[in-house]
């Protein structure tokens, strides 16, 4: 169980940093939208 939830995080967090990674580079190489 506790593997699980630990994976989940981890999976959470990455998917968050891709996220914000997607949008800044998203604003960087559009800036009339950002």
């Amino acid at each position: 169980m506790t593997g699980q939830v630990i994976a989940g995080a981890i999976v959470e967090l990455c998917g968050n940093a891709l996220t914000l990674r997607l949008i800044r580079w998203y604003k960087f190489t559009t800036p009339l939208h950002g």
